[in-house]
């Protein structure tokens, strides 16, 4: 990491002609009604507009303390092939609202 690159240690393999050039992965932000961003990370198709207009599966969990990390799932491209960007909100957990000293849903 010091020169800048990176190298492939190790790459799971995917059943059914998985072909990872073929995919573009974003990392966008929300912004939430009290003014926090919260970040989005989009898989689609390459060359794919995120323009509002295509159809999103939109996943999103954060709850007691936990959110969604980011992983690997081949499964979602069943869904990508087909022209559906797949999303997972990395929703701000209810430990956030406990840290501030108030347990109200805002």
């Amino acid at each position: 990491m010091e020169n800048g690159t990176s190298v492939l240690l190790k790459e799971r393999e995917v059943p059914g002609g998985y072909d990872r050039t073929r995919y573009q992965v974003e990392q966008i932000y929300a912004t939430a009604a009290d003014g926090v961003k919260i970040p989005i990370s989009v898989v689609h198709l390459k060359g794919a507009k995120l323009d509002g207009h295509g159809p999103l599966f939109l996943y999103g969990y954060g709850s007691y303390g936990a959110s969604m990390d980011i992983d690997f799932d081949p499964e979602v491209f069943s869904l990508v092939d087909r022209g559906v960007a797949y999303a997972i909100a990395h929703i701000r957990a209810a430990a956030r609202w406990a840290r501030r000293g108030t347990t109200r849903v805002e």
